[in-house]
Formats: C-alpha cells, structure tokens, sequence
C-alpha cells in the first residue's frame, strides 16, 4: 500500500525495488523472503523518527510499508480507512473546476509518462491511443488529500532510438485549408 494513490509511475514504490534486489535467495516457506526484505527496510529506518501515518504522503517509502506491515492482519482495515479517506477527498475536489483541471492535467501527464515506456514509446499510433493537449508538460503525482503535485523524483527510462514526442504527428499534419507540401 506503498503510494496507493499512484498506482503507476510511483517513485516511492519503485524506491523500495533496492531492498529486494538485496534478497538473492531463500526458502519458499511464505515468511523468509518478505523477513529478509522487512529486515532491510528495518534497518533502512533505524535513527529516524517514525512518521505520522495519517500523513502517509509525507513518509519515505519505507516507514509507509512499515506501517503496514506492523498492522499483522489489521492491515486491510489500515488501508480501507486510508482509501476511503482519499476518495472522499476526490469526490469532493472534483466537483471543482479546480479539481476537475487538475485530475486532467494529471491524466495527459500520465499519457506523458506512459508514451516514454520503452515497450510503449515505439508505438506509431500513440496519437490516437491519448488526446493530445497542451495541458501538463510536467509529471504530477496524486496526494492523499486529492490534491496534486509536481513529480520532482521521477525519471523516465531512456526512449526508443525512434521515439518520437507525443503528439508529434498532430503536430506535423497540416491544418484543415492547408495543403501538405508533399508531392
């Protein structure tokens, strides 16, 4: 439940991908390979003060995993409360002109970040799988209140030797009236 708001594109999940990359074998009992990785996070976290969980979008990566893990079998309970706190808060933000500008501006950045996937970025037809749109040409990220902000810790993998901008396209075509220049 890392980041739960940001299901895709999550730099704080992704963060967490260290610890298990430090987990190189183990027994297939069910408990030894997520102890190891609960270990490594444990030790990640010694000397900090723990956060606030209420505040979960002000966590590392690791005191939000913590947090559920320490809850044992209270850890759905833990997470419906959070989920239903935060889709109370979207409810409410998006009967907002606000809101509503800022939940598209979220969607064509995440069009954005999508586009730049190596196994995506090759695709031709992106045009035509996303609007195009001059709305977010910065990556944004959800936050548990409803709100949104800016992405400053995510990086796109490197595109495609042939990746092309999304859009490009749109942008190339000629406007209606005009005539294209090719014979």
């Amino acid at each position: 439940m890392v980041d739960f708001q940001n299901p895709m594109f999550s730099p704080a999940r992704s963060s967490l991908m260290r610890y298990a990359q430090n987990v190189s074998t183990g027994k297939t009992d069910g408990n030894d390979i997520p102890n190891q990785f609960v270990a490594l996070v444990k030790t990640a976290v010694q000397g900090q003060t723990p956060c606030d969980p209420t505040k979960s979008s002000q966590c590392s990566a690791e005191w939000q995993f913590l947090y559920y893990w320490n809850q044992g079998s209270n850890w759905q309970t833990a997470a419906q409360t959070q989920i239903q706190s935060y889709l109370n808060s979207i409810g409410s933000r998006i009967a907002t002109t606000a809101g509503a500008i800022d939940y598209m501006t979220l969607s064509v950045s995440r069009g954005i970040q999508f586009s730049n996937y190596p196994l995506v970025s090759n695709l031709y037809e992106f045009d035509l799988l996303l609007p195009c749109t001059s709305l977010g040409n910065v990556f944004y990220q959800m936050n548990t209140d409803g709100t949104i902000s800016t992405q400053p810790s995510y990086s796109r993998p490197p595109p495609s030797p042939t990746w092309k901008p999304p859009c490009a396209s749109a942008a190339s075509a000629p406007t209606p009236g005009q005539t294209s220049s090719s014979p």
